[in-house]
C-alpha cells in the first residue's frame, strides 16, 4: 500500500509540473503576435530555459526512470530545443545508496544461497549507487584456496520495477495528451520516443541484457591492447545481479593525476577517439554512456570501459548507408545527402526534399567555412548551436541510437578538450577515419589500382579544403561589390504569390455570394409580389451563383 501511494505521489508531482509546463506554452503562444520577433525570441528562450531547469529539478527529486528519461532527451537535439538539451545534458545519476540488508537478501534470492556462500569477502559500503542498482565490492575464492580475485557485485535496486512501470504509465498519460492536443506532439512521434526509453530502461534493468553486451565489447576489443573492458562472470550472472572483474585506474578527466603517474593526457585523448572510430565505423557497436565516471585509465595507459548499460547498435546496412552520408558531404552531392539521410530514417514522413537540400547546403557552406580544429573553439561552439537549432526546427527525428551517438560525441568533445586543449582533432579524424571508410588520404586518381571513386571523393575532400581556405577572400570581394552596388538579392515570391491566390479566391467566393443573397432577395419579393416566371428566373440565378460560391470556398 505504501508502495501505491508512493507512485500516485510521484504521478501527481509529475502532472502537475507537465499541466504547468503546457499553460506556460500556450500563454507564450498568445502573446507572440503582440510582441516583436526579436522580444518573442528572448522571452521564448527564457521561457524554455525556466522549464527545463524544474524538469531537471525534479528528475533529480524522483529519481527512478526520470533521470533516465532526462538523460534520453538530452540526446534529442531533433526534438527539444536547445534550452532543454543543454540543461538536461547535466542530470547525473548518483543518488543514496540502499540498505546493505537489501543488496544481500536480493543476492540470496537471485542465487538460494548467502552471500557468504558466494564470496569469501563481501563490503557492506558499495563503491557506486545510481537509480537502478548499485556495486559492492566482493572477492571470489580462487580454487588453489590460498588467493583471492577481486569482483564487482552490482545489483538492482529492490522495487525498481514497479516504479519504473509506474513512471512509464504516468509518462504514457503525458504522450497521449501532447500528441492530441499540441502541434508539438502532433510533429513528434512522441509514441516511439516512449517505446524507446521503455526498451532501453527494461535493458538497464536486466543484467543479463548488460552481461551480454561486455562480452561483445570485449570480442571487438582492438588487438594493440589499447582499450580494455573487464571480464564477465556469467556463471554468477543473473537478471538483478551482475558478477564481473573489479578494475581501478585514474579517471580519464583526471590530467593532473594522469600526468603524475606518467601518462600523457594527449595519447589519452587520442586513444580514446580512435576507439569511438573504431566501435562505429567498423564494429557497429559502441558505448553510449561515455561519461568520465565510465572511463578509466590504468597503469599501463590502457583505456578501460565500464558499465554496459547503455549500448548502441548501427547496423551493417546502416553502417553503408553512413558511408555513403560521409562520401557524399564531401563531395557536396546534395542529392546523395538527402538520400542516405531517408535510408538512414533520419526524416519524418512528409519531408520537403527540396528544402532539405537548401538547408543541407547552407549548413556545409557554413561548416566547410569554420575552423573545427578546437572541438571549445567559439566558431565551432556556436556552429553546434546553430545545426541544435537545424536540428529541432526541420523535419528530422534520429533513430535513438544516433541520438546517443550524437550525445556520446559530445561528451568525447569535451573530454578531449579538457585532455589537450591543443589537440588538433581534424587532422586526426581524416587519419583515423578515412582509411575506416575505404578511403585513402594518400589517394591519387592516376595511380594503379586506385579505386576512381575513392579517389574522386578524395579529391572533393581537398577541393573542399581548398574551398574553406579560399572562402574569407571570397567573402571580401562579395562586400566590396555590395559597396560598388553590384550585388543584386533575388527574392522566392512563391510564399506570397500563394497567400494573394488565396485572397483573390476568397474575395471572388464572397462577391458570388453576395450576388447569390441579392438574387435570393430579389426573387423572395417577387414571389410573393405575384411575378412567377421573373421569381423563377432570379431563384436560377440565386441557385446557380449559391453553388459557385460554395465551389469557390
Amino acid at each position: 500500500m505504501a508502495q501505491v501511494r508512493g507512485g500516485v505521489r510521484r504521478s501527481i508531482r509529475v502532472l502537475s509540473l507537465a499541466c504547468r509546463i503546457a499553460a506556460e506554452l500556450w500563454m507564450l503562444e498568445r502573446q507572440k503576435p503582440r510582441m516583436p520577433a526579436d522580444a518573442f525570441t528572448a522571452r521564448q528562450k527564457a521561457v524554455y530555459r525556466s522549464q527545463a531547469q524544474r524538469i531537471r529539478r525534479l528528475c533529480i527529486d524522483l529519481q527512478g526512470m526520470w533521470i533516465k528519461l532526462g538523460q534520453f532527451l538530452s540526446t534529442r537535439a531533433d526534438v527539444l530545443p536547445a534550452e532543454y538539451t543543454s540543461e538536461l545534458s547535466q542530470l547525473q545519476d548518483l543518488v543514496p545508496a540502499f540498505p546493505t540488508a537489501q543488496a544481500l537478501a536480493t543476492i540470496e534470492s537471485a542465487y538460494g544461497q548467502s552471500a557468504s556462500n558466494l564470496f569469501a569477502r563481501f563490503e557492506d559500503r558499495p563503491v557506486a549507487a545510481a537509480s537502478l542498482g548499485q556495486v559492492h565490492r566482493a572477492w571470489l575464492r580462487v580454487p588453489d584456496g590460498e588467493t583471492e580475485e577481486p569482483v564487482a557485485v552490482k545489483i538492482l535496486r529492490p522495487g525498481i520495477e514497479a516504479v519504473v512501470d509506474n513512471d512509464l504509465s504516468t509518462l504514457g498519460w503525458i504522450v497521449r495528451a501532447a500528441s492530441r492536443w499540441t502541434r508539438f506532439g502532433r510533429r513528434v512521434d512522441l509514441a516511439a520516443l516512449q517505446r524507446e526509453l521503455a526498451e532501453i530502461t527494461g535493458q538497464e534493468m536486466d543484467y543479463t541484457v548488460e552481461a551480454a553486451h561486455a562480452e561483445t565489447f570485449r570480442q571487438n576489443l582492438p588487438p594493440d591492447g589499447s582499450v580494455y573492458a573487464p571480464r564477465i562472470h556469467a556463471d554468477l550472472t543473473r537478471q538483478r545481479v551482475l558478477v564481473m572483474e573489479y578494475v581501478e585506474g585514474l579517471r580519464v578527466d583526471h590530467v593532473d593525476e594522469l600526468r603524475q603517474a606518467g601518462i600523457d593526457p594527449r595519447r589519452v585523448a587520442e586513444n580514446l577517439v580512435r576507439a569511438y572510430l573504431r566501435q562505429v565505423l567498423h564494429d557497429g557497436f559502441f558505448h553510449a554512456d561515455p561519461h568520465p565516471g565510465n572511463l578509466f585509465v590504468r597503469p599501463g595507459g590502457e583505456l578501460t570501459f565500464i558499465d554496459f548499460g547503455m549500448m548502441a547498435r548501427i547496423s551493417p546496412q546502416d553502417r553503408t548507408a553512413f558511408t555513403q552520408l560521409v562520401a557524399a558531404a564531401i563531395t557536396r552531392d546534395l542529392d546523395g545527402v538527402v538520400a542516405a539521410v531517408r535510408t538512414l530514417g533520419f526524416l519524418r514522413p512528409g519531408a520537403d526534399a527540396p528544402v532539405l537540400k537548401k538547408a543541407i547546403s547552407m549548413a556545409l557552406d557554413q561548416l566547410s567555412g569554420l575552423p573545427i580544429e578546437r572541438p571549445d573553439s567559439q566558431e565551432f561552439q556556436a556552429f553546434l548551436s546553430e545545426m541544435r537549432d537545424f536540428l529541432y526546427t526541420e523535419p528530422f527525428q534520429l533513430p535513438v541510437q544516433y541520438a546517443f551517438l550524437g550525445r556520446a560525441i559530445g561528451i568525447l568533445l569535451g573530454i578531449t578538450a579538457s585532455l589537450d586543449p591543443e589537440l588538433r582533432l581534424v587532422p586526426l579524424l581524416r587519419s583515423v577515419a578515412l582509411p575506416m571508410l575505404g578511403l585513402n588520404a594518400e589517394s591519387r586518381s592516376d595511380r594503379p589500382g586506385v579505386n576512381p571513386t575513392i579517389a574522386g571523393v578524395w579529391g572533393a575532400l581537398r577541393e573542399s579544403l581548398l574551398t574553406a581556405y579560399r572562402l574569407p577572400h571570397r567573402l571580401e570581394r562579395l562586400a566590396e561589390r555590395a559597396e560598388e552596388g553590384q550585388v543584386h538579392i533575388r527574392v522566392d515570391t512563391a510564399g506570397i504569390e500563394r497567400r494573394l491566390a488565396t485572397v483573390s479566391r476568397a474575395t471572388r467566393s464572397m462577391r458570388t455570394a453576395i450576388l447569390a443573397g441579392a438574387a435570393t432577395v430579389s426573387a423572395t419579393l417577387l414571389t410573393v409580389a405575384h411575378h412567377p416566371w421573373e421569381a423563377g428566373v432570379l431563384w436560377t440565378v440565386a441557385i446557380v451563383l449559391g453553388g459557385l460560391s460554395l465551389v469557390g470556398r
